[in-house]
């Protein structure tokens, strides 16, 4: 038992669910089905990691947890071929779930002039997400309570990756000020157009 369960729980979300969530994006759009699948690619693994090892550094010392020995224990869970976890089912509702995983922790990194790269293209790769339709012409349903939102915002901007993003960002309560300007946004916007003009599968060896 501890007085403040708080700096655990952001543990837990920022590196176990954030890591997830960067992986589902990417792995829906580059059509991985399990995160087994995308755990066995070894540069989209390597961004699993690197994104543990930055959101590390948002978070405090904890009692009795290591978390370097935590990332590993996480990248072995993620990477066992026994457990069967949809990477559709993850990217579910990354409306609500992604202002505690990506966009805090960004926020916290931007104000210490941490490197803001993993955070961007986690973001970018939940924007080409919203296109709804994968690398290889499948659609899918983006499964978000905003999703009508979602789609409004892909619609008015179309596939150009500065105003796809301008859009997102633009959804009222969703992105903190400090994100939709300056150095994040053109981070963001600089992997998405990599995304879309390469695809998901390149733009994660470039990336990686």
């Amino acid at each position: 038992f501890v007085p403040d369960v708080t700096p655990y729980e952001n543990m837990k979300l920022r590196m176990l669910n954030g890591a997830h969530s960067l992986i589902a994006y990417a792995s829906v759009v580059a059509g991985h089905e399990y995160v087994r699948d995308a755990m066995a690619d070894p540069a989209l693994a390597a961004l699993a990691d690197r994104q543990m090892r930055v959101v590390a550094r948002t978070l405090g010392p904890l009692r009795d947890i290591d978390l370097d020995t935590y990332r590993a224990d996480l990248l072995a869970r993620f990477a066992n071929p026994e457990i069967a976890h949809q990477t559709r089912q993850i990217a579910m509702d990354g409306t609500e779930k992604l202002p505690q995983r990506i966009f805090e922790p960004a926020v916290e990194a931007m104000a210490a002039c941490d490197d803001p790269a993993p955070y961007a293209f986690a973001t970018a790769a939940w924007m080409r997400y919203c296109l709804g339709v994968d690398d290889r012409g499948a659609e899918y349903p983006l499964n978000d309570p905003r999703a009508d939102e979602l789609h409004a915002a892909v619609q008015q901007a179309g596939r150009g990756a500065g105003a796809l993003c301008q859009a997102l960002m633009a959804l009222p309560g969703l992105f903190p000020e400090t994100l939709r300007d300056g150095a994040f946004r053109a981070a963001v916007t600089v992997r998405l157009e990599a995304m879309l003009n390469d695809g998901m599968s390149t733009a994660i060896r470039n990336e990686a």
